[in-house]
């Protein structure tokens, strides 16, 4: 999950280099906001490191756990 996240914040970063327009995301509470390709980028890299965390402590991650539904 960390290789992913950190590519996609990298592709983020470049399309929003390029122009490209906002995405749209979802919470936890199901409400959708759109957000620049450059903000998707940082909460991507936040949640990379919520991820290397968890490799690093043990400590489940169970923030992006229970949005994926596996927590």
């Amino acid at each position: 999950m960390v290789k992913v996240c950190r590519r996609m914040a990298d592709d983020l970063r470049w399309e929003h280099g390029q122009g490209m327009p906002p995405v749209m995301l979802t919470g936890g509470g199901g409400d959708i906001v759109s957000v620049t390709r450059e903000e998707a980028a940082i909460r991507m890299d936040a949640q990379a490191d919520r991820w290397e965390e968890e490799i690093r402590t043990g400590v489940l991650n169970l923030h992006d756990r229970r949005l994926i539904g596996a927590a």
